[in-house]
């Protein structure tokens, strides 16, 4: 039953971060996709204007159950596979998937999972892996989730036309963005737990798990966010051009390369913050429930 924990918890964590997140994502795309200034761009307060900040909901609550369950579980079962192949480098007996001798890789410290620690190597592989296995699902959610931000249009109308749309036109930007941005944002997160650990702190309470979800969170976003307002204007067609380096050049100009970047980072602190957290009590229930 091992195998399956990080789909379980992944799953469940899900739900919190969609309807936490949703309404700060809204006005982020609404601001990369629109020269208006912030401010205009949120309504008076009422119920439609509510409505409308979780237009869009419907597609990423659907899918998101289902790509958090995979990325986790592609995270989770990946990072056990690396573990099996990597002995402890003070232990000089039988040989290993990596050599004795090696104590860096590409400049970053192997650490040993007696220490409650696995190698960074492996958690920046196993983040990786699960964003690419993602990607395909993520693509065509963002792609209808754009559509009803951004323009409104109905559901129906978008899965009737959906062929026309081609959601995976800009898949080869989407892909890499997907596995970057999951690879910066788990290897901040268990950094940031291995160094409160490290500082004394019990790094399992639920106060310094939510600090350690919320760096991660705003890390990811910082280290993407100018291809991902790219990625908006490409897939929402909101710009003349077609091509990612044509986009970031009139960004450049325009100064528009972080536009949105504060609703980005209001969203992206709370919402890691619960989906990491959720995960990590998930994941330890389910682990004390199957032993």
């Amino acid at each position: 039953m091992e195998h399956y924990h990080g789909f379980a918890a992944g799953s469940m964590s899900a739900f919190l971060g969609s309807i936490v997140g949703h309404p700060l994502d809204t006005l982020k795309v609404k601001m990369q996709t629109s020269t208006k200034s912030a401010f205009s761009l949120i309504e008076p307060l009422s119920l439609q204007a509510f409505r409308n900040l979780y237009r869009g909901l419907a597609f990423p609550l659907c899918s998101n159950g289902c790509v958090n369950s995979l990325s986790f579980g592609v995270f989770e079962n990946t990072r056990v596979l690396l573990r099996r192949h990597i002995r402890n480098p003070d232990d000089d007996s039988a040989a290993s998937f990596m050599p004795g001798s090696t104590r860096r890789l590409t400049g970053w410290e192997i650490r040993t999972v007696k220490n409650d620690s696995d190698p960074l190597w492996t958690i920046a592989v196993a983040a990786w892996v699960a964003g690419l296995s993602t990607s395909p699902i993520t693509a065509l959610s963002y792609k209808l989730k754009l559509e009803q931000q951004v323009r409104g249009t109905p559901t129906v109308t978008l899965l009737r036309e959906l062929p026309l749309s081609r959601p995976y036109r800009y898949f080869y930007l989407h892909s890499c963005m997907e596995s970057f941005a999951r690879t910066v944002y788990l290897v901040t997160y268990f950094e940031v737990k291995r160094a409160l650990k490290e500082a004394g702190f019990d790094n399992t309470h639920i106060k310094w798990r939510v600090v350690a979800g919320a760096l991660s969170g705003v890390a990811a976003w910082f280290a993407i966010y100018p291809l991902d307002v790219a990625r908006s204007r490409l897939m929402s067609g909101a710009c003349k051009e077609t091509t990612v380096m044509a986009v970031l050049s009139v960004m450049y100009r325009e100064g528009s390369l972080y536009r949105g970047l504060g609703f980005t980072l209001l969203r992206a602190a709370p919402v890691a913050s619960v989906v990491l957290t959720a995960y990590d009590y998930f994941l330890d229930k389910i682990k004390e429930y199957d032993a």
